[in-house]
């Protein structure tokens, strides 16, 4: 993986974890995690992974996140299985969203009618995504 990977894939950590609301706080939360870089180069990567704030809270959000707020039934984990539920014939289409989300640790998903079945490289990791997709489904 090169710099600009490392740099990608700390920003997500980040955004996924932490509630950043502006483009200088995310350039000092980067240059902790270890990356030197500039405002201008963070711009560039909000733009390249896409993305968005959020309405209410103005946080910086992942762009599956707005996937999941409309298609996730339910999020759960068993052991290093993530299981998500949507309704029927959305499930292919947000494994795909999951899938290119790249999230650390997932090894691989499968996908039917309306059930997303994630392996994760361990138990820690299976339950820190399925609380994560759990806490953007849809809302009842």
């Amino acid at each position: 993986m090169g710099k600009r990977e490392e740099r990608l894939a700390a920003i997500r950590h980040i955004v996924r974890n932490t509630k950043v609301s502006t483009q200088a706080e995310l350039l000092r939360l980067v240059a902790e995690a270890g990356f030197d870089c500039t405002q201008a180069t963070i711009s560039r990567d909000i733009a390249d992974l896409g993305l968005t704030k959020r309405t209410r809270s103005k946080n910086y959000a992942m762009p599956e996140e707005a996937q999941f707020e409309r298609v996730v039934v339910s999020a759960a984990s068993a052991g290093n299985i993530v299981v998500v539920k949507t309704p029927a014939g959305l499930a292919q289409g947000l494994a795909a969203i999951i899938d290119a989300a790249a999230f650390e640790g997932i090894l691989g998903s499968v996908a039917g009618d309306d059930t997303i079945m994630m392996v994760a490289q361990d138990e820690e990791t299976a339950t820190s995504i399925a609380t994560y997709i759990a806490s953007h489904r849809i809302k009842k």
